[in-house]
Formats: C-alpha cells, structure tokens, sequence
C-alpha cells in the first residue's frame, strides 16, 4: 500500500544517502511492505513498532539521522514545542530503506533492489 509521511526538507540529503532510515512519530503511518515517495524517491518500511523516546533516543538516534542522543532529543523538541521531549512516552518507530525499480531481461519481471536483498518476482 502506498501512504503518506511528511518529511521536513532538511532531511533531504541523508535520506538519499542512507544515513536517515528511521523516523519516530506520534501515530502510526504505516505497517511493514508499505511504500512511500518522498523527495522524488521511493522508500519501503521494514519495520514498524512502539518504542519509548528513550529507547529511540538512546538507541536509535543515528537511524533517526541524529549524530547523538542529545541531538535527537533537540530535534524532537523542536518538533513537539507543546509536549515536549517525555522519554516515557510511547511513539512508533518507522523504519525504512531506499526502493529502486530496475527492469531484467526482455520479458521477465521487475525486481525490487534494496540495500541487503534483491527480490525478483517469480524468481528464487
């Protein structure tokens, strides 16, 4: 299913680049198998669960594109100036990775490229 995840521009560059391969959200955008075009590229989940900001903040800052926890921590209050950053609250952790559509030989299926799978319809 394709859906919709806003993106602030400033995340551009480590999108397209792979250094941003996760995004923390309040609410629910989608579930594993999902697509998603943002910057003119489209992009898969291949993980989504609930996680405390803590846990994203601690553990997972660099997929979020922060270079530290402290950095994720300013990012998300920026984001929440009302809330706020609360590392007891739950959130969904989206995970996500690059998807490129490649045609084969003449005749046979599309493949799905991916950064650690390749996965072509109909082929093993």
């Amino acid at each position: 299913m394709n859906i919709d995840i806003p993106f602030l521009e400033r995340w551009k560059s480590k999108m397209l680049t792979g250094h941003k391969t996760a995004t923390s959200r309040s609410k629910r955008y989608g579930n594993i198998g999902d697509t998603f075009t943002c910057f003119g590229v489209t992009f898969q989940l291949v993980d989504v669960s609930k996680q405390t900001l803590t846990f994203v903040a601690v553990h997972l800052y660099d997929f979020e594109g922060c270079s530290s926890p402290e950095q994720f921590r300013r990012v998300w209050e920026e984001l929440h100036p009302r809330r706020g950053y609360i590392g007891s609250d739950k959130v969904w952790v989206h995970r996500f990775e690059k998807v490129a559509e490649i045609t084969g030989d003449e005749g046979s299926a599309p493949c799905l490229t991916w950064k650690k799978a390749i996965r072509c319809p109909g082929k093993r």
